[in-house]
C-alpha cells in the first residue's frame, strides 16, 4: 500500500526544489517500484520516408495521485515529427519545445522518455555518428552530445535506445549489411549519455551480440533484444545477464498443438511492471501463411523474465498494450489486401486476466470515422486502465492521426497539435 500521508508530508517540505536523491524521492521509489508507466509510438520503417512521429505519454501513477499530480504531472504528451517537438500537459494545449540546434537530417532515429521531464532523442547522421539530444525539463531546453562513429560503417539503418534510470542506458545501432546478415553495435553509458563505450558487436561469436533489433533492459544487468540474422525468418528473443556483454537465446514454451500448425515470431521485447512481473507478446505465424490464420501469443513472467508461462493465443490479434500483468488491450483487424484503401474493420479487445480471456470494445464514432477512411491502427499504448492513445495511418500516409481515450477505450478524441 502506498503511504500517501508520508508522501504529502514530505512534499510540503520539498515541493519547491525536489532532489532526486532526497527523502521524498527515495520514499516514492520504494513505494511505487515498477509502477512507472511509459509509452511511445514510432513509425515502422515503411512510413519513415514520410516523417517520424513519436507520441509519448508518461508519468508515475499512485493509488491516489492528488498529492503529487501538480508537481510531477500524471500525464505528459510529446509529439516529435518533421523536425518539430511539441508537448502538452493535457493532450489539448500544445507548445513547441524544439532544441536550439537542428542536427543533420538523420538516417535513423530513436527516443527514450524516462518520465514526464526526462527524455533522450538519438539521431544517426550521414557519417555514421550519432547526435544525442537530452532534456530534463520537459523539452524547455535540450543538451546535445556527439557520439562518434565506433564502427567501420558510415550508414546506420536504425537505432534503439533504452535507459533504466537517469544514468544507465544502452544504444543499439543497426549497421549497413546485406540481406542475409544483421550487423549491429551496442553502446552503453553510465553517466546519462555524456559518454558512451562499445560493449558488443555482431562478431559471430556463440555468445556475442546476435543481431540488431529493439532492446529493453530491466536493470543494469538483465535485458532483451528481438531480431534475426536473416530477414526471411522469424525474429528471435535473446537475453543478457551481464549488461549486454553476452547473449543467449530464450524460447518461451508454447503448447505443442499450437506449434504443430505454426511458429512464433518475437516482434517486440517484453514489458515489465515491476522487477518480477512482465508480459511478452509475440506473433503466431501459421504454416498456411494465410492472413486469417495469423494471431497473437501472450506469455507472462513472475520471476523477472527467467521463465515465461504461456497465457493464450488470439487469432487475428496484432497490437497489444498492457498496463499491469492482468490488464491489457489488443487491436484485432479483419484481413485486407496490402495497399487497400477500403474501410478497415476490427475491434479493440480488453483483458483483465493477463490475456486468458478477452471482451470486445466496439469502436466509437471518432475511431470508426478514421477506420472508414482506410486508416489502420499502427501503434497503440495504454498507460493506465483508463488512459491510452492510438496512432492511425494508411500506407504512404504523410498525415497520421492520433486519438486519445480517458475511459479505457470506449470513447476517443482526436489530438490536434
Amino acid at each position: 500500500m502506498v503511504d500517501e500521508e508520508k508522501i504529502s508530508a514530505l512534499l510540503q517540505q520539498e515541493v519547491e526544489n525536489i532532489n532526486p536523491s532526497s527523502e521524498l524521492w527515495m520514499h516514492i521509489r520504494k513505494q511505487t517500484a515498477g509502477k512507472r508507466s511509459i509509452g511511445w509510438a514510432i513509425f515502422s520503417r515503411k512510413f519513415a520516408a514520410a516523417c517520424l512521429v513519436i507520441l509519448v505519454i508518461s508519468g508515475i501513477f499512485l493509488t491516489n495521485t492528488s498529492a503529487i499530480a501538480n508537481y510531477l504531472g500524471p500525464k505528459l504528451f510529446w509529439i516529435f515529427g518533421n523536425r518539430t517537438i511539441l508537448n502538452s500537459p493535457d493532450g489539448e494545449n500544445w507548445a513547441v519545445v524544439n532544441p536550439d540546434s537542428q542536427p543533420v537530417k538523420p538516417q535513423g532515429m530513436t527516443a527514450q522518455f524516462l518520465d514526464s521531464t526526462t527524455a533522450w532523442v538519438a539521431e544517426a547522421k550521414k557519417d555514421g555518428s550519432i547526435n544525442l539530444l537530452h532534456t530534463t525539463n520537459g523539452g524547455l531546453s535540450w543538451g546535445s552530445t556527439n557520439i562518434p562513429n565506433m564502427s567501420n560503417s558510415p550508414i546506420v539503418y536504425s537505432l534503439s535506445i533504452d535507459f533504466v534510470d537517469s544514468q544507465n542506458g544502452w544504444l543499439m545501432e543497426e549497421l549497413e549489411h546485406s540481406m542475409n546478415s544483421s550487423a549491429a553495435l551496442l553502446l552503453r553509458t553510465k553517466n546519462g549519455g555524456k559518454t558512451w563505450s562499445k560493449i558488443a558487436t555482431t562478431n559471430g561469436q556463440p555468445s556475442g551480440l546476435p543481431f540488431a533489433g529493439p532492446i529493453k533492459f530491466l536493470n543494469n544487468s538483465t535485458g532483451w533484444i528481438v531480431g534475426n540474422r536473416i530477414s526471411t525468418v522469424n525474429r528471435l528473443l535473446f537475453f543478457t545477464n551481464d549488461g549486454g556483454l553476452t547473449w543467449q537465446n530464450q524460447v518461451p514454451a508454447a503448447p505443442a498443438n499450437l506449434l504443430e500448425t505454426g511458429t512464433i515470431d518475437f516482434n517486440q521485447p517484453p514489458t515489465f511492471f515491476s522487477f518480477e512481473q512482465g508480459v511478452l507478446s509475440a506473433t503466431f505465424v501459421p504454416n498456411s501463411h494465410l492472413a486469417k490464420d495469423y494471431g497473437t501469443v501472450i506469455f507472462s513472467t513472475s520471476d523477472g523474465g527467467v521463465t515465461w508461462s504461456y497465457n493464450n493465443y488470439f487469432r487475428l490479434g496484432s497490437l497489444t498494450s498492457f498496463v499491469s500483468p492482468k490488464v491489457g488491450w489488443m487491436w484485432v483487424r479483419e484481413p485486407r489486401d496490402t495497399g487497400s484503401t477500403t474501410p478497415v474493420k476490427g475491434k479493440i479487445y480488453l483483458t483483465n486476466d493477463g490475456g486468458k480471456s478477452w471482451s470486445s470494445v466496439v469502436p466509437d464514432s471518432t475511431l470508426q470515422a478514421s477506420l472508414e477512411k482506410g486508416k489502420d491502427i499502427v501503434e497503440m499504448k495504454f498507460v493506465t486502465d483508463q488512459f491510452g492513445w492510438l496512432m492511425l495511418s494508411s500506407e504512404n500516409d504523410q498525415s497520421p492521426r492520433f486519438l486519445v481515450t480517458n475511459d479505457g477505450g470506449h470513447s476517443w478524441k482526436t489530438v490536434n497539435p
